[in-house]
């Protein structure tokens, strides 16, 4: 970067420490576009050791570029924009990204990520096509159980791994030793990899000689006890930074599991389990007319999947949202960043249209250790007999404003605050020990009466709309604010990051 001592400067500006990544270059970043134009910055006096990131984390060895900016009156600041915009973008040559891991770059931070969650303001979807580096969404050769050679299907399958309790752990376990409940959550990652090294060799597990996209259709019974049937398709989805708006996330995560995903992938090479990416397109309103190529039945939920022509998910466009997987996609994202190959750009996904007649997103209801929160006057109070009709008078509310049911020893109320909202961001404001989700308001409501939990919070469930609108916005919920019902198997196809 030159030196801008001897330049004017019209208006102040933020100096920044940017970190030259290869594979991460900017160009393209259209700063006019940011929210807030007009920002009150201030020149940093302070210079960043070479030898640590962006957040004054130490590296082993220096792998931050230290820039020296000195700021000048004389600088022409629109002028200076451009020419910092354009060397942005050019890559250094054999430079290294920030932290393994880290998704968080030198530029998007302090400049593009001004407000935390606000990704799609600053890239939005309009910008999503012209941003694409690699394919949206690509075939794969799915390493999959060998017929016979396992036993049926129905004992080989789990959930994904952050609904297995442990008791369900160990009934998986017995259900089968080559049950894959030991491949998406084993005692340890390395242990995961000897397993699936030792059943591709014995012949447990096969994979498919052609690339494919697959046609997935669940039959189940929500917990309404309403029948439904949801279709998507299975295939390779690109991993992109939230930011560039091509995918986006609707709800804030944990850094645990992100990090447990994360150590199973750099073990493995293969995604696991399928995420769940909702999509603007039409979807498969019908099975093909033949016997699935794949079907299993696990927990009242059945599972069927047929191979498809390879371009068979060729014209869904960008915007992704993400309905069920952000742990897994950001851990995904990072070991791409981390490994920087073409082969690790892309995570196992169900793409479902957002019109799917079988798209249901239910509540996840929350169970705390603490006691029923005061209200303070400030929520129009219903009362409520027992959590039951707390529970209908919850869902009979208009949706224009935020509402919750309170559950505690002494009994229920409805709760409404007179502002618009999701409930579940209203819920977590109250400082809240020992927090546990569950889709079910009966077991919330055993919960509180057995003494196992002191409150209890009944939500209403965003809409698929809302969640959509609120993605493409730049707003993510709270964390489990949504439960997509039901929870895509795993099992049932895997895909190695060697394509």
């Amino acid at each position: 970067m030159g030196d801008l001592r001897s330049e004017e400067l019209e208006e102040a500006v933020q100096l920044l420490d940017i970190a030259a990544g290869l594979g991460h270059e900017r160009r393209g970043i259209c700063l006019r576009r940011l929210e807030r134009p007009h920002l009150e910055l201030q020149a940093v006096p302070e210079t960043l050791d070479a030898a640590e990131d962006v957040h004054r984390v130490a590296f082993s060895e220096a792998l931050v570029e230290q820039v020296d900016v000195a700021p000048d009156p004389r600088v022409d600041a629109p002028a200076r924009i451009d020419e910092l915009q354009c060397q942005i973008g050019a890559p250094a040559a054999g430079a290294k990204a920030l932290l393994a891991g880290d998704r968080i770059r030198a530029l998007d931070d302090p400049v593009l990520c001004q407000f935390r969650d606000r990704h799609g303001a600053i890239l939005g979807p309009a910008s999503a096509a012209s941003l694409a580096a690699m394919p949206l969404v690509k075939p794969f050769r799915a390493l999959r159980y060998a017929t016979g050679a396992a036993g049926p299907l129905d004992v080989l399958v789990s959930p994904p791994y952050d609904v297995i309790s442990p008791e369900l752990h160990d009934r998986l376990l017995a259900a089968s030793p080559y049950n894959s409940v030991r491949l998406v959550r084993p005692d340890n990652p390395e242990e995961a990899a000897r397993l699936l090294t030792d059943w591709q060799r014995d012949g447990v597990l096969v994979r498919e000689e052609e690339p494919a996209v697959w046609l997935l259709e669940e039959d189940f019974v929500g917990p309404d006890r309403v029948p439904r049937t949801r279709r998507s398709l299975v295939a390779r989805a690109a991993l992109e930074p939230f930011e560039r708006g091509i995918v986006l996330p609707h709800e804030r995560s944990f850094p645990k599991p992100r990090r447990g995903r994360l150590r199973l992938l750099e073990a493995t090479r293969t995604k696991m389990s399928p995420i769940l990416l909702l999509h603007d397109g039409d979807g498969p309103r019908e099975a093909p007319d033949r016997p699935p190529d794949l079907e299993a039945t696990l927990d009242g939920v059945t599972s069927r999947l047929w191979r498809l022509d390879p371009d068979a998910a060729a014209g869904i466009q960008p915007p992704l949202v993400i309905a069920d997987g952000h742990h897994r996609y950001e851990a995904a994202l990072s070991f791409h960043e981390e490994d920087g190959t073409e082969e690790t750009g892309h995570v196992l996904a169900a793409l479902v249209s957002g019109t799917d007649p079988g798209l249901t997103i239910f509540p996840t209801h929350r169970l705390s250790s603490s006691p029923p929160p005061d209200l303070d006057g400030s929520f129009r109070l219903i009362p409520a007999g027992d959590p039951a009709e707390a529970l209908a008078t919850l869902d009979s509310l208009p949706r224009d404003r935020a509402a919750f049911a309170l559950v505690g020893p002494d009994g229920a109320v409805v709760a409404q605050a007179d502002s618009p909202g999701l409930d579940t961001a209203v819920v977590d404001r109250f400082p809240l020990g020992d927090v546990r989700f569950t889709p079910s308001a009966d077991e919330a409501a055993r919960a509180v009466a057995s003494g196992e939990a002191r409150s209890a919070f009944l939500v209403r469930p965003p809409t698929v709309p809302e969640v959509e609108e609120l993605a493409r916005s730049g707003v993510r919920m709270p964390e489990k604010s949504t439960y997509f019902y039901p929870k895509l198997v795993a099992g049932l196809v895997f895909s190695p990051f060697d394509e």
